[in-house]
């Protein structure tokens, strides 16, 4: 699991094969951060699958009040995020996977 250069002030994480089939973006649960999901992004890019996560707001090593969260701010992130994944990898199916 590497850090992922993307131009948003949330902390990013990236594992990626050589000839990725697809792409996964991953978002972790409350009250946690995407690091604890380091094995399984390891474990899915090992069967050919790019797995991109980020700490949310006030989570992990993310900007923001501890654990608030804000439903529309969530869902922004999400979607800039899910664009980001999606100009890496155009020609590839993109998948979300949510981790509670």
């Amino acid at each position: 699991m590497d850090s992922w250069q993307t131009d948003s002030d949330l902390r990013t994480y990236v594992s990626v094969p050589a000839a990725p089939l697809a792409a996964v973006l991953l978002l972790h649960g409350f009250g946690e951060h995407a690091g604890r999901h380091a094995a399984t992004m390891d474990r899915l890019a090992e069967r050919g699958i790019a797995v991109y996560a980020y700490d949310q707001r006030g989570h992990g090593r993310s900007p923001g009040r501890p654990a608030l969260v804000t439903f529309a701010q969530s869902v922004d992130d999400s979607l800039a995020l899910r664009r980001c994944v999606a100009v890496e990898h155009p020609e590839l199916p993109l998948f979300l996977m949510g981790v509670s």
